[in-house]
């Protein structure tokens, strides 16, 4: 997913870019006035795609924290027990 929005956004960057060239080659306010509107455009997708893309990733990132938080407190009741839980060890030991 990240590669597709990586290869979009250089496509609209391409795109921009030919915008902008072609304001070079404009014979009218009009045309020119449209050009720089399209990439106003433009530039306003890039920008709420990177925004989009930043909070997907602190999701992510707060997932991943919230994951090892709870490894490790599954480690450690596993490990040393939980004072709170009445989880004892089997006897081992019949009579």
């Amino acid at each position: 997913m990240t590669e597709q929005a990586y290869n979009n956004q250089m496509q609209e960057l391409n795109d921009m870019q030919t915008l902008t060239q072609q304001i070079g080659q404009a014979t009218t306010q009009k045309q020119i006035d449209d050009l720089q509107a399209r990439i106003q455009t433009a530039q306003g997708s890039i920008q709420g795609k990177q925004t989009k893309l930043r909070l997907m990733a602190m999701g992510q990132q707060e997932q991943q924290q919230s994951l090892e938080q709870q490894r490790d407190v599954a480690q450690r009741r596993y490990l040393i027990g939980d004072p709170t839980e009445s989880n004892q060890a089997p006897d081992l030991i019949s009579n």
